[in-house]
């Protein structure tokens, strides 16, 4: 793919699955993670990017220092090359064959132009009439395109020369991101605002077709080998394609992602790749209902993955992400993972006392990462969305229920779910003085209650007064105590939802004295 659009971009080629690895040091990260690119500064602000296959070389623009910086592929490190260029660069587009650099410069109105085989080159300026969104070049005639929504048209010039003479191509409403298929001699441009594409013949220099596409398509990428084109919108998320040559091609929707921020192909693994902000997803661009991989997603979510390009020839793909704690990027080498089989992260017995909130969120793990669907039947109060169960448990009992995760590679996998609502834990007294009982009087008093079903009770610690006894169930103080004195003890009370424990104080008066009564239970003194 010979193309370049505004401020979004991939660059490309690789296998399958997607991690992000350093581009020094001589080792790829590890699955999941990220590890920093030392000796590769991208400046502030990466607007661009674009892979020289035949040099090896990669070159990123940056719209807040109007600079482009290139490095070695083969080497990244020490090689690195700043050239100062117009002001704010948006585009850039290399001809692989006579190595020569186009830089659309949105607000100088002018294209940059240098040798990229020169360490110090001179840098020729073009001026355009208008302000530039996109830039392409072919390696086969060495034509620049360059897309211009200001006033809809796309100019061309030879690239060869110093001083090129322009020409000016109409085109649908809002002209973006520009693609070029070499060996069927056409470029393709996204018109935004028409939500169309253009496909220009490059030998005559006219629109042979115009073809109803994706809702705002500001990114274009293109399958050499196949020839089809691949459109998607960062507005919806969609992905289309078409197949470049036909007389009146017909665009279908291939994928949908959470953003189609950039876009590129690798043409001999005809994988196309696509930048979402948090990760580079990828495809099968032959497959006419590809499964859409999920590449190592960010551990940093503040940082933006926004731009992505591919070189066929040396095997890569490139990802930028922009940090925005420091306004610099940095510049990752993308590196394939296999498409996995879908697994359900296990969760134990669920057990919530009726009454309670729950927020349940079940996880699947795979590449593509699963969907999960709910099988069973819901507890009371409970709703299943998106991979959570939420919301206020009602009723006491057990239930049971499936979860089945998806992911299109190989069998569903179903795992069941035991859900027990329990009663709320038994609610005891808390005052810290029982009635005061006498010796030889027949005493009672029910700390938890008259009669409560499926409460267990025993005391924990201290002592009750001699004559008086605990009912194991029911947890009723019953008896004629003996003894006078003042008597501490702990009680706990359990039932299926737990358990509670007060410390309480019994005074037992000696024979022949009126005590005073104190009840705090009923919240009156007697005497």
């Amino acid at each position: 793919m010979y193309s370049c659009g505004m401020r979004f971009h991939l660059a490309a080629r690789i296998s399958t699955g997607v991690v992000l690895a350093a581009l020094a040091g001589g080792t790829l990260a590890a699955p999941g993670a990220l590890a920093e690119s030392p000796g590769v500064s991208l400046g502030l602000h990466a607007s661009a990017i674009s892979v020289d296959s035949g040099l090896g070389r990669v070159y990123v623009t940056s719209d807040h220092d109007n600079l482009v910086t290139s490095f070695d592929e083969a080497a990244p490190e020490g090689s690195t090359r700043t050239v100062t260029v117009g002001a704010e660069p948006i585009g850039v587009a290399v001809d692989s064959v006579t190595h020569r650099v186009f830089v659309a410069n949105a607000a100088s109105k002018t294209i940059s132009a240098f040798d990229g085989t020169v360490g110090s080159p001179v840098v020729a300026t073009i001026p355009l009439r208008s302000i530039p969104t996109g830039i392409a070049v072919d390696p086969v005639t060495h034509t620049v395109l360059v897309t211009s929504q200001t006033t809809d048209t796309v100019y061309s010039f030879d690239g060869t020369l110093v001083n090129p003479t322009l020409s000016a191509l109409a085109v649908p409403a809002g002209p973006s991101s520009i693609a070029i298929d070499p060996g069927a001699g056409a470029a393709f441009v996204g018109n935004v605002q028409s939500n169309t594409v253009s496909r220009i013949d490059l030998a005559s220099g006219r629109v042979t077709a115009t073809v109803a596409t994706a809702y705002y398509p500001d990114n274009i990428a293109i399958d050499t080998s196949t020839h089809i084109v691949f459109v998607a919108s960062r507005n919806d998320g969609s992905i289309h394609s078409f197949d470049g040559r036909d007389p009146v091609p017909t665009s279908k929707k291939v994928v949908s992602v959470r953003g189609a921020l950039s876009l590129t192909v690798d043409p001999i693994d005809h994988l196309v790749y696509v930048a979402d902000g948090y990760t580079v997803r990828y495809f099968d661009g032959r497959a006419d209902a590809p499964l859409l991989l999920d590449g190592t997603a960010d551990p940093y979510p503040v940082r933006y993955l926004h731009l992505v390009a591919a070189d066929p020839k040396g095997g890569h793909v490139y990802a930028i992400r922009s940090e925005p704690m420091t306004s610099f990027d940095t510049i990752w080498k993308v590196v394939p993972l296999p498409a996995t089989s879908p697994a359900i992260m296990p969760v134990g017995v669920n057990i919530y006392a009726v009454g309670s909130w729950v927020d349940l969120y079940f996880s699947g793990t795979g590449n593509p990462l699963p969907s999960l669907s709910f099988g069973g039947t819901l507890p009371p109060g409970l709703a299943w969305s998106a991979g959570t169960l939420s919301g206020r448990v009602t009723t006491v009992g057990h239930s049971t229920f499936t979860l089945t995760a998806s992911n299109g590679v190989g069998p569903g996998v179903v795992r069941s779910y035991d859900f027990v609502v329990t009663p709320p834990p038994p609610s005891l007294v808390t005052s810290d003085e029982l009635p005061v009982a006498r010796v030889g009087t027949y005493y009672r008093f029910n700390p938890v209650g008259v009669s409560p079903l499926g409460v267990t009770c025993s005391v924990t610690s201290g002592r009750l007064p001699a004559g008086i006894v605990l009912a194991s169930a029911g947890c009723a103080l019953t008896g004629k105590p003996t003894t006078p004195g003042p008597f501490s003890f702990r009680l706990t009370a359990t039932n299926e939802g737990g358990s509670s424990s007060v410390e309480y104080m019994l005074t037992v008066s000696p024979v022949g004295t009126s005590p005073c009564l104190r009840s705090e239970i009923a919240g009156r003194q007697a005497c």
